[in-house]
C-alpha cells in the first residue's frame, strides 16, 4: 500500500505468483472511512491440487510448475 501523488495503490496480492517469496494466497480488505486503511491477509491453500488443476486444464503446464517451485 502506498500512496503515490495524490493516489492510494494498493497491490491486492496473488495466488499461484507470489513476488515476496511467500507461496500463501494473499487478498486485501479495504475499510474506507474518514481514513482508508488496508488489511493484507495471507492464507494457505492445497498448491499441489492447484498445480494438478492447471496440468488438468487447457492452461499451459509451465504454469503447475511454477506453483510446485513457490513452495
Amino acid at each position: 500500500h502506498r500512496i503515490i501523488g495524490n493516489k492510494q495503490v494498493i497491490n491486492t496480492g496473488s495466488v499461484g505468483k507470489p513476488k515476496d517469496g511467500d507461496p500463501r494466497g494473499g487478498y486485501v480488505i479495504l475499510t474506507i472511512g474518514t481514513d482508508i486503511t488496508a488489511g493484507f491477509i495471507r492464507f494457505d491453500y492445497d498448491i499441489e491440487k492447484a498445480a494438478d488443476a492447471v496440468l488438468n486444464s487447457p492452461l499451459p503446464d509451465e504454469l503447475a510448475e511454477r506453483l510446485r517451485k513457490s513452495f
